[in-house]
């Protein structure tokens, strides 16, 4: 038995060196890109959404990004999905890191911008086009999250600026359960 697993090891471990050997980062050199959500959806491709930094500075950040994969050597840019302009209340150069869901063939795509608890749009491609349904948090500021189902139950990761002192440069991870309405939309989470 120990023969087997030795074997396999190898084989991975070969694989995991040609993989790396004939990636080339950065991985997009078009664009600058930063706030990687990565994800495998049903057509079989892994799709990366990023924040687009326009200038090296932090607060230029404008829009989003969709990139597609099949071998996750290749990749082709699918262009500007959404930007500050898209939204009545964008604000140009804080749009940064979004991250997505997929639920019943519809796709959500969530980000966030400026002083918000989160937006989200839906759509029917990984793609968009993702027409505005509103925030996901209310009543509380936070830059990144992530969106996952686990055992049947949707769950929203993010960090909290407002716990115990904390701001900008010092926030914690919480998590809250996540719930749909019958239409699809989520229902808006009220910090526990």
């Amino acid at each position: 038995m120990g023969k087997k697993y030795s074997i396999i090891s190898i084989i991975i471990i070969g694989l995991g060196v040609s993989f790396s050997l004939d990636t080339q980062n950065p991985i997009f050199q078009h664009i600058r890109t930063a706030d990687p959500s990565v994800h495998l959806w049903q057509d079989g491709r892994v799709w990366l959404y990023t924040s687009h930094n326009v200038t090296k500075e932090y607060n230029e950040m404008d829009g989003y990004h969709a990139f597609f994969s099949s071998d996750l050597v290749s990749w082709a840019d699918h262009g500007e999905i959404l930007h500050s302009r898209d939204i009545s209340w964008g604000v140009p150069g804080f749009m940064w890191a979004p991250t997505a869901a997929c639920l019943n063939g519809k796709y959500y795509f969530s980000y966030n911008a400026k002083k918000s608890g989160g937006d989200y749009g839906m759509g029917d491609n990984p793609y968009g086009p993702f027409e505005y349904k509103g925030a996901l948090l209310k009543d509380v500021v936070q830059d990144h999250h992530s969106i996952i189902e686990y055992k049947n139950q949707w769950y929203l990761f993010y960090h909290w600026q407002g716990w115990n002192g904390g701001g900008k440069t010092q926030r914690n991870v919480t998590v809250e359960f996540l719930q749909y309405n019958e239409d699809g939309t989520i229902k808006p989470i009220h910090p526990t």
